[in-house]
């Protein structure tokens, strides 16, 4: 009687095992597809940039450089300067 007992015991606790790890492994997968951020993007061109100071490395740089929303970001940034005020 123990013996059974004993071993529906280690069938539920494999179970148990099997399925968290399941559960470890779907939440690593879902980890390794999420889309890239614009910053973590925008991280990366800057973490490519060469470290040369050459004229000719510094105008390439600053041609590859985005600054087309520059302009958006100190507008959202004054924003919650004053949401932080009122």
């Amino acid at each position: 009687m123990q013996l059974v007992s004993r071993k529906n015991f280690l069938i539920t606790l494999a179970a148990v095992m099997v399925v968290a790890m399941g559960i470890m492994a779907l939440s690593l997968i879902q980890k390794r597809k999420a889309p890239k951020s614009d910053f973590d993007k925008q991280i990366e061109q800057v973490q490519t940039q060469s470290e040369s100071t050459d004229i000719e490395s510094l105008e390439k740089d600053l041609s590859q450089t985005d600054l087309s929303d520059l302009d958006q970001e100190l507008q959202n940034i004054d924003q919650e300067l004053e949401q932080a005020v009122y």
